[in-house]
């Protein structure tokens, strides 16, 4: 099976795949960049694919367009829900601070790619079926959305202790949006007749693409901790603003149409070199394409948290976590590191929301004297129950302090 349309839909065009985290410092990152050290320098990627119901054995296949076979279609069709999300993030950055005159100065260079999508279960039975298996059923795919973003975001901030308690860091950001798009319908209603000689088609939304075109915006990131006996709360606000896009194709399609008399047993040419509709369908449907310019918010996110030790050899961690994009939920985060020393960390993650469900990992976190590095894995339930897991991520963090 050819599933060029599902990967637009679920995953985007033209993005090397290779994904939904939230707070990534770590107690003894944080407590070096406030000590005496006065530059530093780190890496990070990240690595997630997350889902309400979407399982690791149709995501792998589906990656890596391989051949899904009908038992495991059925079975991933028994899981869903009536509305469901599958999201992916994948990105690195490269940061350096310095001290200057009290301060901390920052500045940052990544490039990060955003991948979400909204469906129904009647969406799923259309893309992997057809519409020939429904014949006499009505199959409603309202509430579609898909959102796809590939972006440059250069920082430049700044870091102060305002006293024993309060640390404060902001920063400007510069944006360069690499490619953009969007799908938003809000109503497609599909009945095929008994005999397939017959479908009315109701649908109505709106398609936005940049093609590839460079744009640009701004934003700000916010960060603030603020101590206390045992531990600290933590406020970290990030990319908040927007891209202005120019010329981006828009195209919006409101048709309520009957087909008579034609043979139509797949409404969706799936294949190596399309991913549209059957062009029986196209000759029908009224398509109104213009190119606008148009402000994009940015994918804002909120976190706030708070750290506590509990005697010597624990520091428990709890996140409320929020992205302002469609099909995220808000996500808590649940993390007890157990302290084996001053120099090592290993701690299990539970995290409930985002763009799955419930997932467990493994967070490991070392710093030696001038050099640290963190890791975050989630890979154990895919690697082991493939039918049963949703979710997969590797977050990776290092870094040296001179």
């Amino acid at each position: 099976m050819r599933i060029n349309i599902l990967k637009f839909l679920f995953l985007g065009l033209s993005i090397p795949l290779s994904a939904q985290y939230s707070f990534k410092e770590h107690y003894f990152e944080r407590n070096s960049l406030q000590s005496n050290t006065k530059n530093y320098v780190a890496f990070e990627g990240q690595y997630q694919l997350n889902s309400t119901t979407l399982k690791n054995q149709f995501t792998n296949k589906l990656l890596k367009s391989e051949f899904i076979d009908e038992e495991i279609k059925d079975v991933q069709l028994k899981t869903l829900q009536q509305n469901n999300t599958l999201g992916i993030t994948l990105g690195g950055t490269l940061s350096y601070k310095t001290r200057y005159n009290g301060f901390n100065l920052t500045s940052s260079v990544g490039t990060h790619y955003i991948s979400n999508s909204a469906f129904s279960k009647d969406f799923f039975k259309l893309a992997l079926y057809g519409n020939s298996p429904y014949k006499g059923e009505r199959l409603i795919l309202n509430n579609l959305e898909v959102y796809n973003f590939l972006f440059n975001k250069l920082t430049l901030g700044a870091e102060k202790r305002l006293n024993d308690y309060i640390f404060l860091g902001a920063s400007l950001n510069l944006y360069q949006s690499l490619n953009y798009q969007s799908a938003k319908l809000k109503t497609v209603n599909l009945l095929t007749y008994p005999n397939a000689d017959q479908i009315d088609l109701d649908i109505d939304g709106e398609y936005l693409n940049s093609n590839g075109n460079k744009n640009f915006g701004a934003g700000l990131d916010f960060y603030l901790t603020s101590k206390y006996k045992k531990g600290m709360f933590i406020l970290h606000v990030t990319d908040v603003g927007a891209i202005r896009h120019k010329s981006i194709q828009q195209l919006k399609v409101d048709t309520n149409i009957a087909f008579r008399g034609v043979q139509l047993d797949n409404i969706l040419e799936i294949n190596s070199d399309s991913s549209a509709l059957n062009p029986q369908l196209n000759d029908y449907l009224n398509i109104d394409t213009t190119y606008i310019n148009k402000y994009q918010l940015l994918p804002a996110t909120i976190t706030v948290g708070m750290q506590e030790h509990i005697g010597s050899k624990w520091l428990m961690e709890f996140y409320l976590n929020h992205r302002i994009i469609p099909g995220y939920s808000p996500q808590a985060i649940v993390r007890p590191n157990y302290l084996f020393n001053s120099n090592l960390s290993i701690a299990p993650v539970w995290q409930i929301g985002g763009f799955g469900k419930s997932d467990f990992g493994l967070n490991i976190s070392y710093h030696h004297n001038r050099l640290f590095a963190v890791l975050d894995i989630f890979e154990l339930e895919n690697l082991l129950l493939k039918e049963n897991s949703s979710g997969r991520m590797i977050f990776f963090k290092s870094g040296l302090m001179f």
